[in-house]
């Protein structure tokens, strides 16, 4: 079935024809038009960067030094309802906090207070790191000077750079730059270092009460904007928050963005081979050989949480780190997270951890050679960070400790579903499927909003289209499995790139599979 998709004359128009998705189109660029076209006053402005950039950085870097640590805002909105910002998440209490944490749909650890509080305890988070806390919760009015009921909260920032969100805007910020538009600061909505999906707008309403929920989110998403206008900032983004916040916040004047991440989907498995069965069968296979690779070079497996983490003490939060450091230069990248987050979060939220280690004996006793940072939460399992010994590679070890130890436990806690982090394609063949991600992203500056929003439209029909060729071509899965998966997933699509041939091939490919069905 899945090959019958590509045969066939085309239907209709190109875009229209179900076997057009074969060839992803080219990524967009930014600026969505060519620079040589460019006014004369544009193009003067162009010749200026170099300057500007000196000036622009000079002021970051007197921003950074700025005492902003007890600067709050405070305004008034409509209904009786008073928003605050807060420089430090320590300015709540943590019961109260956690009350719009507890009170969503699905649990999500990384917005708690405990994870929020150690990033800042920790200084992984602070204003010397281009992170300002601007918390913002949103009250009743209160009486006889005490604080009115907590309604709602946005994990926030006042930045004054681009790292460690995962959602790449460094080009637009070039752009801004070249028009003489001040891009930084901005204001993010999002859990630093943590490209994890999940609720951005924390209300006190669940889902059973829609309509209070809805109005609790626009008062928030209107507390934002005249944030930013107080703070001065350039925008406003809300990374990595769901659909139905992205959907909510259009009606705000938000923009929206897609992303694709690679998640593994629990289908009412009993075990891990339960789950390969469903697999084709060379990738049965191929998945067996690599799960067999850590017992062929003399390695266990163990995964800690809860007492166990405990038991195991600091010492192998030290242990960890190395490993992280080591991943982190091996990929040239940056180390976001001081040694001291590490230990906090094993603290704080061992029953919220999960750290997959992986050990070899030597002289009689059994060492620590690598591991896997994993959170818990109602719905599922988030992998995080991981790392190996520095010096030595262990082959298919990653995929042990990250991808077929999360299904191990996903499985045995009867989650639906691992998010197993950013990026990385070759999760598709261990059973991680495309999904699409949302962030949402408002401006000040009618230039800068026009180039943004031709950009996106491109950027969500390239995600989109991409997102179904690898789901359709790519899936490990037996043919019947992944007619059902990505017929699921066009409908979805297809909401994206509305008006386009795009739509009608999404909406055709996914009438015939469900008829095949």
């Amino acid at each position: 079935m899945q090959a019958q998709l590509f045969k066939g004359k085309p239907k209709g128009d190109l875009l229209g024809a179900p076997h057009a998705i074969r060839k992803v189109p080219s990524a967009p660029s930014f600026p969505p038009f060519q620079f040589a076209s460019l006014s004369q006053q544009h193009q003067r402005r162009s010749q200026k960067c170099s300057t500007r950039a000196f000036n622009l950085f000079r002021g970051l870097d007197d921003l950074r030094k700025k005492s902003v640590v007890d600067v709050s805002k405070e305004f008034n909105l409509d209904g009786g309802l008073v928003a605050t910002s807060i420089p430090r998440i320590s300015l709540i209490e943590a019961d109260e906090w956690n009350s719009l944490v507890q009170a969503q749909e699905e649990y999500n650890p990384f917005v708690s207070y405990e994870f929020l509080s150690a990033l800042e305890a920790s200084g992984s988070v602070s204003p010397a790191e281009g992170w300002m806390p601007q918390h913002l919760l949103l009250r009743e009015s209160g009486s006889n000077g005490k604080k009115g009921k907590l309604l709602g909260a946005v994990p926030l920032y006042l930045k004054s750079h681009s790292y460690g969100e995962y959602v790449f805007d460094s080009s637009w910020a070039r752009y801004a730059m070249m028009m003489d538009i001040n891009y930084y600061p901005k204001l993010q909505g999002c859990v630093p270092f943590s490209p994890v999906p999940g609720p951005r707008l924390l209300t006190l309403k669940d889902q059973s009460d829609a309509q209070g929920k809805a109005a609790t989110q626009k008062a928030l998403a209107t507390a934002l904007i005249q944030l930013m206008d107080a703070l001065k900032a350039s925008s406003v983004h809300l990374t990595f928050n769901s659909r139905e916040e992205a959907e909510l916040l259009e009606e705000c004047g938000f923009m929206s963005r897609i992303g694709m991440q690679f998640h593994w989907e629990n289908d009412n498995f009993k075990n891990f081979d339960d789950f390969l069965l469903a697999l084709k069968q060379s990738k049965r296979k191929s998945v067996k050989q690599e799960r067999k690779s850590h017992i062929a070079q003399g390695l266990r497996i163990r995964r800690l949480s809860g007492d166990a983490l405990r038991a195991a003490g600091p010492q192998i939060w030290d242990r960890f780190y190395t490993f992280y450091e080591d991943t982190i230069d091996r990929n040239w990248g940056s180390a976001y997270l001081k040694p001291e987050f590490f230990p906090m979060l094993g603290d704080k939220m061992a029953d919220q951890v999960l750290l997959v280690v992986a050990e070899e004996e030597k002289d009689g006793a059994w060492q620590m050679v690598a591991g896997s940072l994993n959170l818990i939460g109602s719905h599922a399992l988030f992998g995080r960070n991981w790392g190996q010994r520095p010096g030595i590679e262990f082959k298919n070890l990653h995929f042990e400790l990250c991808y077929y130890q999360a299904i191990d436990e996903a499985i045995a806690r009867n989650l639906p579903r691992v998010e197993a982090g950013a990026q990385g394609q070759h999760k598709l063949q261990r059973g991680y499927l495309p999904n699409l991600t949302y962030s949402s992203h408002y401006f000040n500056q009618p230039l800068l909003k026009k180039a943004v929003a031709q950009f996106l439209e491109k950027d969500r029909a390239y995600i989109a289209a991409a997102c179904a060729s690898l789901a359709m071509q790519a899936s490990p899965f037996k043919s019947e499995r992944t007619g059902a998966l990505v017929s699921a997933k066009l409908k979805t699509l297809a909401n994206h790139v509305r008006g386009t041939g795009l739509e009608m091939a999404f909406n055709s490919i996914s009438e015939e599979l469900d008829e095949d069905r």
